[in-house]
């Protein structure tokens, strides 16, 4: 999954990043980046 995420405290600033979700580490999260659609909030 590719996410925006700020580089610095103030958000000024932002990267992306390529993030793995496995079912078997987080099944809770890897349902929610299944579920995410393009512009969602992501609670990481």
């Amino acid at each position: 999954m590719d996410v925006c995420r700020a580089t610095k405290r103030d958000a000024s600033e932002g990267a992306f990043e390529r993030i793995v979700v496995t079912q078997s580490k987080n099944p809770t999260l890897h349902f929610q980046a299944r579920r995410s659609l393009w512009g969602d909030l992501w609670p990481f």
